[in-house]
């Protein structure tokens, strides 16, 4: 009974956690929808503030530095930073829809017995993150001084594929740790 118990607080915080990271993963994609929003001058000046605090933490003596060559270092850096926002976004909203796809057709087995495969919930989280992603990039061809680029939409998708691959390859990694070893039975 007392093992009972403590399953069935286990599947209640296991499921809390779900929801907890679908409230995350809808924050994500208004985050990801307010950065695109923004002109051209504020991203810049975002992305600037980003590339100046890498150099501040590996350049020696950039603070010492003149404001113009820290502008120098920082656009330098400018694309780097960019892109890689862009790969990083996409990874967490690819791994945060992973789980909302989880949850979602984890209903679908309980409420309408509807038996379906975990290739579903990959195809699926795939899918919405690319369509997410080029929604974005249209979006920002209506805001002043932007543009939208086939090769981030790319980019975006490689970032939400692997998400979406670390959260398998942990979920494995959990389900096997999980299971009693061979060993054990023998």
């Amino acid at each position: 009974m007392r093992k009972n118990k403590s399953n069935v607080r286990k599947n209640l915080i296991l499921l809390y956690v779900h929801y907890l990271l679908v409230a995350l993963w809808i924050g994500l994609m208004i985050v990801i929808v307010w950065f695109s929003g923004q002109s051209a001058d504020e991203s810049t000046e975002q992305s600037l503030a980003v590339g100046k605090f890498i150099c501040h933490l590996v350049v020696s003596g950039f603070d010492s530095l003149s404001e113009v060559s820290k502008l120098d270092y920082a656009m330098a850096l400018d694309k780097i930073v960019r892109k890689s926002a862009h790969f990083c976004e996409y990874a967490a909203l690819g791994a945060l829809t992973f789980n909302a796809s989880y949850v979602v057709f984890g209903f679908l087995r309980i409420f309408k017995r509807v038996n379906l495969k975990n290739n579903y919930m990959i195809i699926s989280s795939l899918l919405w993150c690319i369509l997410f992603a080029a929604s974005d990039e249209i979006h920002q061809i209506f805001v002043p001084g932007r543009y939208g680029s086939p090769f981030d939409v790319l980019l975006d998708t490689a970032g939400a594929a692997l998400g979406i691959l670390v959260v398998i390859l942990i979920g494995k990694l959990f389900n096997r740790s999980k299971s009693p070893s061979k060993a054990a039975d023998t």
